[in-house]
């Protein structure tokens, strides 16, 4: 059995203790020989491959014992090393600004943001006001703080958009929940004014979404309707009720 010294060089010197000082040897010359042929060994080299195969015996049963050891180190060392990423990843999050943000600093980032993305330069939030995913209630969903303040912050929710032709959360199974959203941003948008904005093709005087809009009429600052319909026969329960409304 043929040895050779281990390159220890070749690793790093932290793992010099687990190394052997000597490797198994590739097979030479005459081994290779003897492989691509059916030719049987000499007597003397027949005596050296016997001793081979004894003598592995220990050799690969203790290979097999250090490689189990290092596969349960390398496993060790990884779970270590994501632990180690997500005390990070912790640490990180403890520390940002954000959290040293008092109420109301954030309070008018976030009307600023509803300003900014309700003027004329920029676009309105795409998304319906009832969809969950929408502003603002995403940013009631960051966590507690963020909650608190938005709810906290009648000026989120005063822009009412009603598109009773497109928004699906006004039709179908929805009609409820939607509903009920509304009811909870009329809510929230108390005691300011609002902004109602309304799309609709149908008589909608019937539509739940009407039933809960309608008593707030009080509160109306700006209402803007759009659709192919004239009949605004929806709106007769607010006949009187109009009185701060201004025109544009």
């Amino acid at each position: 059995m043929a040895y050779m010294p281990t390159k220890k060089s070749d690793f790093d010197k932290r793992l010099a203790p687990l190394l052997p000082d000597n490797s198994h040897a590739p097979p030479d010359a005459r081994i290779i020989e003897l492989l691509q042929t059916n030719a049987p060994p000499t007597p003397i080299e027949r005596i050296a491959f016997e001793a081979t195969v004894s003598e592995t015996l220990g050799r690969i049963a203790e290979l097999d014992s250090l490689i189990d050891s290092t596969t349960s180190l390398l496993r060790y060392l990884t779970s270590d090393r994501n632990q180690a990423l997500e005390n990070q990843a912790n640490a990180k999050k403890i520390l940002s600004p954000c959290r040293r943000l008092p109420p109301e600093l954030l309070t008018e980032i976030f009307i600023r943001r509803t300003l900014l993305y309700g003027s004329r330069r920029f676009p309105l939030d795409p998304r319906s006001p009832l969809d969950p995913r929408a502003s603002p209630w995403t940013l009631s969903h960051v966590c507690r703080k963020w909650r608190a303040v938005a709810i906290a912050t009648p000026e989120l929710w005063t822009s009412i958009r009603l598109n009773f032709v497109d928004d699906w959360f006004l039709n179908g199974s929805r009609i409820r929940k939607a509903a009920f959203m509304l009811g909870v941003i009329l809510d929230r948008a108390r005691p300011h004014y609002l902004d109602v904005r309304i799309c609709y093709h149908d008589n909608i005087s019937t539509h739940p979404a009407c039933a809960v809009l309608l008593p707030s009429v009080r509160s109306w600052k700006s209402l803007y309707i759009t659709g192919e319909s004239v009949d605004l026969g929806f709106l007769s329960p607010c006949r009187g009720f109009l009185t701060d409304l201004k025109l544009p």
